[in-house]
């Protein structure tokens, strides 16, 4: 983090890759006590269509883009799409538990939070505790 671009994912043996997998793998330690993978690569799980319409509900991740919702006042600032894309994704790899739609939507209001931009009460109508 030195503002050179040219010297950004310099992996271990001083190569440079594009691949954010292959530059993060390349600093890993053999660590036997700690267990970190390399992610899914090429085998991720997808949502089939169904999941995803109802993930974007209203109840659920849907909350993040309503116009009129809890998140509304920091829409101009921050666009929620990523976020709710995000959201649906991490729903469908776990099968819609509803720790991780609260991790999805706290994630959106802390960016928000953030800018300076109050959000409303999220929590009640997604029904996550603190």
């Amino acid at each position: 983090y030195n503002g050179d671009p040219a010297d950004d994912f310099l992996t271990s043996n001083w190569e440079q890759t594009s691949d954010a997998v292959e530059f993060a793998s390349s600093w890993k330690l053999d660590d036997e006590d700690y267990l970190c993978e390399d992610g899914c690569q090429n085998n991720c799980p997808a949502c089939t269509p169904d999941q995803t319409q109802h993930y974007e509900g209203s109840r659920l991740c849907g909350i993040l883009t309503q116009p009129n919702g809890p998140f509304a006042a920091c829409h101009g600032a921050l666009d929620p799409q990523p976020f709710l894309k995000d959201c649906v994704y991490d729903l469908c790899v776990v099968n819609g538990e509803r720790v991780s739609l609260c991790r999805g939507l706290s994630a959106y209001a802390q960016a928000c939070v953030e800018l300076g931009i109050s959000v409303g009460d999220w929590r009640s109508p997604a029904s996550c505790r603190e």
